[in-house]
């Protein structure tokens, strides 16, 4: 088995396994609770942990449950920060706490937790819920007490026609420079059904690189590249989430099913910048 179809093999298996712990949570959920997925504006507060990992810059996923005991060290808390499809409907800080949970990451409450989801945000303009993202890593800090163990920024997918890189690195940098260059960091990209989004996507990918500790978490080259069940497919074929109409509601914004395996993803994506994936 080549190295690369080992690698595929083992990001089917682990996102297949935290998918299914979802997919079971999401069933015991009382369906007047579940709410309808449209997307949009919410706030509000909660994270969990990472160690230093080692820069790794590029899309993986745990090849198996993280350790229990270099979870401990690693530490517990998360914050995450992102537009309408983190809000998901404002359920998205519940469903995002079940996909680290059923990752092996351990979520509780307030304490070790700063979630923040509000619609239309783009990468550090005031939002239409009137903070920046700036004043969301403030607020993460100031809410747990302490600096994240990891930072997950999922931005990018409302600002791809606002002026290109040099507007994009005005507002950029200042986010990057407020986490500081030791920050364990990942930021997931922008995709949609449609397939917009290279250039902003090539800019976060470029500017992400050097930084050290950092996943560029490239969900837009994963919906190419796997099926709704996190099944490797040949690239850009008529399986993968791109095409998959059941996982989008209106091209831009996916649907409950949608969601799971987005959120899911991005949990893995959390233990591989801890340095436990």
């Amino acid at each position: 088995m080549t190295g690369l179809r080992r690698r595929a093999w083992w990001t089917a298996a682990a996102l297949g396994v935290v998918v299914a712990g979802l997919a079971l949570a999401w069933a015991l959920v009382p369906r007047a609770d579940r709410g309808d997925t449209s997307a949009h504006p919410t706030g509000g507060g909660g994270g969990a942990a990472t160690s230093s990992a080692n820069s790794p810059s590029a899309t993986r996923a745990p090849t198996s449950s993280p350790d229990q005991q270099a979870l401990a060290s690693a530490g517990q808390r998360v914050a995450v920060i992102g537009d309408s499809l983190i809000a998901q409907n404002d359920d998205g800080k519940a469903h995002s706490a079940d996909a680290l949970r059923a990752a092996g990451w351990p979520v509780s409450g307030d304490d070790d937790y700063y979630w923040y989801g509000c619609s239309g945000k783009g990468f550090n303009s005031p939002d239409p819920c009137r903070t920046t993202t700036v004043q969301n890593i403030r607020e993460a800090r100031a809410q747990l007490g302490a600096e994240p163990d990891v930072w997950v920024i999922a931005l990018g997918s409302n600002d791809n026609n606002d002026g290109g890189v040099p507007a994009w690195e005005a507002q950029v940098q200042p986010v990057l420079a407020e986490l500081g260059p030791d920050a364990v960091l990942v930021w997931v990209n922008q995709s949609t059904q449609w397939r917009t989004g290279d250039a902003v996507n090539e800019y976060l990918a470029t500017t992400l690189a050097s930084r050290p500790n950092t996943v560029h978490a490239d969900w837009y080259d994963y919906t190419f590249t796997h099926d709704a069940h996190g099944a490797v497919v040949e690239w850009d074929s008529a399986t993968a989430i791109i095409n998959d109409d059941s996982l989008w509601r209106d091209g831009s914004h996916m649907t409950d099913a949608g969601y799971l395996l987005r959120n899911a993803y991005i949990a893995q994506q959390t233990l591989v910048a801890a340095g436990l994936g």
